[in-house]
This record gives structure tokens, C-alpha cells and sequence, in this order.
């Protein structure tokens, strides 16, 4: 039976090493774009009711880390609890501050005009040693800290101090993917062909006994083989 052209090409295989490539390089693309849009519009792009915030100062270590990225969840005023932790944009006129984000825990919780007013202040006591002078206002808030994100933190760190060694990552782990794929395959096209090879020998063995059984009964059922005749 004849095999269609379609049938005889064989669809690509997704492997481990290609989804791990293609993974890492959307996130190097999802990276690159979330930083294009924060510094061109100087607001927090949000995806699903989340963002990601880089910290810049030392005010919440040891809890964060300076230069850490961490993840925010959008949040209402009400929803913020005293011991939370909250980015929200400073109302301080600080020409370093002025207009940015700052991420502090809440310390206590008020209301003026019946809008949320939140005292805050950095975890770190040898920075910040007293409450923010401007406190938070219910709406500015962006959200509630979730968690830190040590890959993404990593990964910019890794491409801010040490550039060379990042681009030869990025250049080395495909090259790895690619050399370990081919690796395997030939792996699999040698054992395949010794198995096919290892059929053949004995097929051809079997047909060889065969061949000679065949013939030795032939010869046991010759026309001289026959019954024996007898005088009655």
C-alpha cells in the first residue's frame, strides 16, 4: 500500500528543549517591552489586575531587596489592611521622588473626606527611621505586594551588571537545546538501526533453518522414501 505525501512527511516534534527555548525567549521579549512602556509612559502597565514593580531603594530590605522585581495586585482602598504592604504613587514633591512609585507597609489606616489616607514607612530601620512625611491616598493606590519575582530579578540584574556574560547565555542555551537535541536523535537513529540490523540477522537465520528443513524433508519424501513393498 502506497503512502500518501502527506503521511511520508513527519510532523515536527515538540520537545522539552524547544519549549523551554521558546519560553525564555518570550520572556526576554515580554521583559524587554514592559520596560519600553514603563520608562516611555511613567505608568504601571497592568495585565490581569497585576504588575510588576522594580524596587530602587534600600527601604524594604531585608523583606525586599534592593533592585527587586515584585509582583503587585490590583487592590480597592477598603481591601488594604494595617501590616500590608502597597505601592502606591507619593504625593511627596522630592524632585527624586516626585510622581514615582513608592512600596511601604501600611501602618495605620484613616479616612479624610471619606477617602482612604494610609501612614507608611520602609521595613528597613537604618533608612527609614520614622512614617513617610506624605501618606498615601486611597486613590493613588495601585495595589497590595503579592510576592518577589527572583527570576525576572535575576535575569535583569544578570543583563545590568555582567552584559557579556548574559548575551553569551542567551547565544549558549540555544546552542545547548540545539546540540542536545541532535545528541539524542542520533541516539535514537544508532539504536533504531542496530535493532533494525539485529531483526534482519535473525530473520535471514530463520529463513536459513527454514530453507534447510524444508530441504531435508524433501529429501525424506523422495520418491525412493516411499513404503516398502512386501511379497504376500
Amino acid at each position: 500500500m502506497g503512502v500518501s505525501a502527506g503521511e511520508s512527511k513527519r510532523k515536527p516534534k515538540i520537545t522539552p528543549g524547544k519549549i523551554a527555548y521558546a519560553i525564555l525567549i518570550l520572556l526576554l521579549v515580554v521583559l524587554v517591552l514592559y520596560l519600553l512602556i514603563v520608562r516611555i509612559s511613567g505608568n504601571i502597565p497592568s495585565l490581569f489586575g497585576y504588575s510588576v514593580v522594580r524596587i530602587v531603594t534600600p527601604s524594604m530590605e531585608p523583606k525586599i531587596p534592593v533592585g527587586s522585581f515584585v509582583l503587585i495586585k490590583k487592590a480597592a482602598p477598603e481591601e488594604i489592611k494595617t501590616g500590608d504592604i502597597i505601592t502606591f504613587f507619593t504625593d511627596d514633591p522630592d524632585p527624586l521622588v516626585a510622581g514615582k512609585t513608592i512600596t511601604h507597609r501600611v501602618l495605620s489606616i484613616s479616612q479624610e473626606d471619606g477617602k482612604y489616607v494610609f501612614e507608611t514607612k520602609g521595613d528597613n530601620s537604618d533608612t527609614n527611621k520614622v512614617p513617610d512625611a506624605y501618606p498615601a491616598r486611597g486613590e493613588k493606590l495601585v495595589g497590595r505586594y503579592v510576592c518577589g519575582m527572583l527570576p525576572l530579578t535575576a535575569i535583569v540584574t544578570l543583563f545590568r551588571t555582567h552584559l557579556p556574560v548574559a548575551i553569551l547565555l542567551v547565544l549558549l542555551i540555544p546552542a545547548v537545546i540545539v546540540t542536545q537535541t541532535f545528541v539524542k536523535k542520533t541516539l535514537r537513529t544508532t539504536t533504531a538501526e542496530r535493532e533494525a540490523l539485529i531483526r534482519r540477522r535473525v530473520e535471514e537465520e530463520l529463513a536459513r533453518v527454514r530453507a534447510e528443513q524444508n530441504a531435508e524433508i524433501k529429501t525424506n519424501d523422495g520418491p525412493d522414501a516411499g513404503p516398502s513393498e512386501h511379497d504376500s
